[in-house]
């Protein structure tokens, strides 16, 4: 018996200096991990030190570590996507597209999170596509009010020709009644004076649709541009990539909300009857474009389950709505075409 307690005893030993040894070599495989996974953090391999996170949150023994290396690993995925976006942002910046690098830097961590590596160049492009946004926009906004300005003296032109000829025709008139002048020579002035009210209106005429059809062809190249938009958003969705998806998706629909706002103003005060079923479809293709965003926007958040009825459902109705939109897009250029 006495031998027999004497064995367990020594087991039990063994034992336990295994298990010393154990939690030993597991806190220095620990504090490997937490050093390499630092390490790239630090010097911007965001995905190796997410590689190395992960392997730590299997090593690690105790709850409240498993909470730190999920926070640190959040961080590590957040600063990656920042890559991501800059790295987008930069391709776009040569492109010369900055309503897409605004955009882009807008979200994620590139200009947030100072601990982010490129975080001053993110700042940087971000400030300068800020100001080439700025400038567009300045632009658009003085082209549109030139052409209100270039309306408005047509208006007064055009008044101010009617009124000659009335003057005009009531001073042949009273100088026929005073002075009894030929017949003929009353037709001839009148044939004259006519001929010249004639020519003036033509040329007032062609002036008007010409500026007429320049104004809706800066309102379809700004469409073109939002469903550039919408095709890029279509890629970062079949991708997985939620945020760029969004922040391209809103780009889009603040061109398309523009274009009915100013299509709308166009249509009520400076389209002639003929043309309005012309503005008319401009007006649809920008409001069907707003659907379409707002159908891909909601497959945005069925992301994850993309083999699911609802996602299927908003990117089709997505696309259906683009290509009627792309549709009324070619006929009105076909029709700008027709009359230039």
């Amino acid at each position: 018996m006495k031998t027999h307690l004497v064995a367990v005893g020594a087991i039990i030993a063994f034992a336990a200096l295994l298990g010393g040894s154990y939690y030993v070599i597991q806190s220095q495989v620990v504090g490997t991990l937490e050093k390499k996974a630092t390490e790239a953090l630090v010097s911007g391999d965001y995905l190796a030190s997410l590689r190395h996170l992960e392997d730590l949150r299997e090593s690690a023994p105790k709850e409240a570590s498993l909470r730190s290396v999920d926070e640190k690993i959040t961080e590590a995925k957040n600063l990656l996507l920042a890559d991501e976006i800059l790295t987008k942002a930069r391709t776009a910046a040569e492109n010369g597209d900055w309503f897409q690098v605004k955009a882009l830097l807008q979200q994620g961590d590139a200009t947030t999170n100072t601990s982010f590596t490129h975080y001053k160049e993110a700042i940087d492009l971000y400030v300068a596509a800020a100001n080439k946004v700025r400038e567009l926009e300045e632009k658009i906004d003085a082209e549109l009010s030139q052409f209100r300005e270039e309306a408005l003296t047509e208006k007064t032109k055009r008044q101010a020709a009617e009124q000659k000829v009335t003057q005009t025709t009531q001073q042949l008139e009273t100088t026929v009644a005073e002075k009894q002048a030929s017949e003929q020579k009353l037709q001839q002035e009148i044939s004259i004076v006519s001929a010249e009210k004639d020519v003036a209106e033509r040329m007032a005429e062609q002036e008007r649709l010409s500026k007429f059809l320049n104004e809706i062809d800066l309102y379809l190249s700004m469409l073109g541009r939002g469903v550039r938009y919408l095709d890029d958003a279509i890629v970062e969705i079949d991708e997985g990539k939620d945020t760029t998806a969004l922040a391209l998706l809103n780009q889009g629909k603040a061109l398309f909300d523009e274009v009915s706002m100013r299509t709308n103003e166009l249509l009520v005060n400076r389209t002639e009857n003929a043309y309005k079923p012309q503005v008319t479809n401009l007006l649809q293709a920008a409001t069907v474009l707003v659907s379409a965003a707002r159908s891909f926007g909601s497959a945005v958040f069925y992301i994850d389950q993309k083999d699911g009825d609802e996602f299927q459902k908003f990117m089709s109705d997505g696309r259906q709505s683009r290509a009627a939109s792309v549709k009324l897009m070619d006929d009105l250029r076909a029709f700008i075409l027709s009359l230039r």
